[in-house]
């Protein structure tokens, strides 16, 4: 909720004070308060106002800005301080401190990974199989806990999970790393785009789908109304959370990667989509899409040579923050910017980072490879310089009573 007055070019005061509410139903939380959407409420007549407002109640202030009201007996509008104010962008970042984890049996698995990426950057992660790259998103997302370290993001997140096509109806996203083989049931096109969508909108959905199936088994009865009147406020929360907007975008990535509509395509089965058209579809709505933050699994598998072409020019000309789990090397070198690389220890995997792109990649980690092999020829002579008194004093003991009570 949002306060603040109303006054016209003179700086008089025409209304009292009013109630602005933001709803911003998509994102999971208002990162930048000029991104949301603002109700005017009991705002009539045909002139130019200034809002002034208040601080509100996430610490952050509206800047002022010129709202008019509509025409006279229309009522109230949506104003999108967005278009007012220049289409800022929101900020959106990932940072990850010592991010340590330990597998069920007590093996380590990861071992204080430390990175950092930013607005309109492409990183990599890779590593050997079963070093933790696909736990280390898991823990990113909130789906595992970390057993040391803290995660720190800001914008909202879309992320596309290694197996997609294991969703049921309108359930939660998939966990990262399940496998579509598990057979958890049948599910459509839809299910599968709501699957990555925002979370307020696949409660939405599952309210929807709930008070639609109550609808076809109206029988006359004395519920009939109570299931209407469901159903209605199910319609209407699905607006109010921008849902046909939501299908619109879903429409978008339908014609893109498919080539048919949403409508047609909707109630289709995804097990009839092969592997590459479902991760195309679900690539072109996450990247299209108004989630700022992207964690991407894997995101070439299944792809045909085309699809990675037009997967590695979506990531370069990309501004959203990305992190990316991939084996390919020509996708690496062609869209990521920033390589993270888990290497493999007996205490866990640790993280090393290329601040360049992967072209540079192999000459880097041979510079570096050889900085440790110097270190660890350095150490060895000290360690060699340390121990050479003691074994000379250990060797005289046997031959000196008085050194061999020392």
């Amino acid at each position: 909720m949002v306060t603040g007055d109303l006054v016209d070019e003179t700086g008089e005061f025409p209304l009292d004070p009013v109630d602005l509410v933001v709803t911003d139903p998509v994102a999971d939380e208002v990162a930048d308060l000029t991104q949301a959407r603002l109700d005017l409420v009991g705002i009539l007549g045909d002139q130019t106002l200034r809002l002034v407002p208040q601080f509100t109640e996430i610490n952050h202030c509206v800047p002022p800005s010129v709202i008019r009201r509509p025409a006279a007996g229309l009522a109230p509008t949506v104003v999108d301080l967005q278009h007012q104010l220049g289409n800022p962008e929101r900020v959106s970042h990932l940072d990850l401190a010592g991010i340590s984890y330990s597998l069920p049996d007590g093996r380590p698995l990861l071992a204080d990974v430390t990175f950092r990426l930013g607005q309109g950057t492409v990183t990599a992660v890779i590593g050997p199989n079963g070093t933790g790259k696909t736990t280390l998103l898991r823990i990113i997302t909130g789906e595992v806990e970390a057993e040391d370290g803290a995660v720190t993001r800001s914008g909202r997140l879309g992320v596309m999970p290694q197996f997609i096509g294991q969703v049921i109806g309108s359930a939660p996203r998939p966990a990262i790393g399940s496998g579509i083989e598990s057979g958890l049931g049948e599910s459509s096109v839809r299910d599968l785009l709501l699957s990555v969508g925002p979370a307020p909108i696949r409660a939405a959905a599952a309210d929807l789908d709930a008070a639609e199936l109550a609808m076809m088994e109206l029988d006359g009865g004395p519920d009939d109304d109570r299931h209407a009147m469901r159903y209605a406020q199910a319609l209407a929360d699905w607006a109010d959370i921008d849902g046909y907007d939501q299908e619109t975008a879903f429409d978008k990535a339908c014609v893109a990667a498919l080539g048919i509509s949403y409508d047609r395509a909707k109630y289709r089965s995804v097990t009839s989509l092969s592997g590459g058209e479902q991760k195309r579809l679900v690539l072109e709505f996450l990247l299209a899409g108004p989630d700022e933050l992207l964690l991407l699994d894997e995101p070439d598998n299944y792809l045909d040579v085309p699809g990675k072409v037009w997967l590695e020019g979506r990531l370069a000309e990309t501004t959203k923050a990305v992190l990316l789990v991939s084996h390919d090397r020509e996708l690496l070198a062609n869209a990521a910017d920033r390589i993270v690389t888990l290497e493999p220890g007996a205490a866990g995997a640790v993280s090393w980072v290329h601040g360049g792109s992967f072209a540079t990649y192999q000459q880097a980690r041979a510079d570096r490879n050889s900085r440790l092999e110097e270190l660890r020829r350095r150490w060895d002579e000290e360690d060699a310089k340390l121990r050479a008194p003691v074994l000379m004093y250990k060797t005289k003991a046997t031959f000196n009573d008085g050194l061999a009570s020392r």
